[in-house]
């Protein structure tokens, strides 16, 4: 499968981050144990000096990203092109409200 390159759509976050791609499977997994949710991010987060919000690659599993700036969090999901819109990776309030509920 080729790799997909997509800018941040939406609310942003950039510069000293903590980043991290994860599936649906992970997602799901995260909603039937809440509690586990700040050590998944502490134990699959990676630390981003200088997190840039554009040419962020998809790699076709891992269709999540959240990044995390001290105690602002904004969470993203992939998009494919459509119509005018290119591929890009969209901010998602919904996701974002519960990261920052349980983080």
């Amino acid at each position: 499968m080729t790799n997909k390159i997509g800018d941040l759509k939406g609310s942003i976050l950039d510069g000293k981050c903590n980043v991290v791609f994860f599936s649906q499977d992970d997602l799901d997994q995260l909603f039937e144990n809440e509690s586990d949710v700040a050590e998944w991010f502490a134990n699959n987060s990676g630390s981003e000096d200088s997190f840039s919000s554009k040419d962020i690659t998809f790699d076709g599993v891992n269709e999540y990203l959240l990044i995390r700036k001290e105690e602002k969090i904004i969470c993203y999901s992939w998009n494919e092109a459509n119509g005018p819109h290119p591929d890009r990776w969209q901010d998602t309030d919904d996701l974002t409200d519960w990261f920052s509920e349980n983080l």
